[in-house]
């Protein structure tokens, strides 16, 4: 995250506001159901929640420890991929300000993120299904 976390002790997340998945079979697109646990930053005392484990597609927040107004660095890991072409996700940041994305790779699916700072979005798009390793990042705050 490329801005400071906040000044006041507590814990912040950052939440999907709405997401679409998609795998391609023949063509057709289909959809794809999608567990998102929120990743959060503890502030000076703040504390955490313990997601339920799942053994569909996940994508999970890291966890982070910060100081007031300390600089943090959040991601998404992915794991229980079944095969993915693309994916539009739109991220809710609460109370944190100033958030942009650290970089456009995606070593997950291997392409390229398209990062809208105006309304949080992450895009990305291919031609075939990739089935993500689990524990790789996504993207990076």
């Amino acid at each position: 995250m490329s801005s400071p976390a906040p000044t006041t002790s507590g814990t912040y997340y950052i939440k999907q506001n709405t997401a679409e998945l998609n795998s391609v079979e023949d063509r057709d697109t289909n959809k794809i159901a999608l567990n998102f646990i929120p990743a959060q930053i503890i502030v000076e005392g703040g504390s955490t929640d313990t997601p339920p484990a799942s053994d569909s597609l996940t994508w999970t927040g890291d966890k982070v420890t910060a100081k007031a107004g300390e600089t943090v660095e959040v991601g998404f890991k992915v794991s229980n991929d079944p095969g993915t072409a693309g994916a539009q996700m739109f991220f809710d940041f609460g109370q944190l300000t100033n958030v942009d994305m650290v970089e456009s790779d995606n070593p997950a699916y291997d392409t390229e993120l398209i990062w809208n700072a105006k309304n949080g979005c992450i895009t990305w798009s291919g031609d075939r299904n990739v089935k993500a390793k689990d524990g790789t990042y996504i993207v990076l705050f």
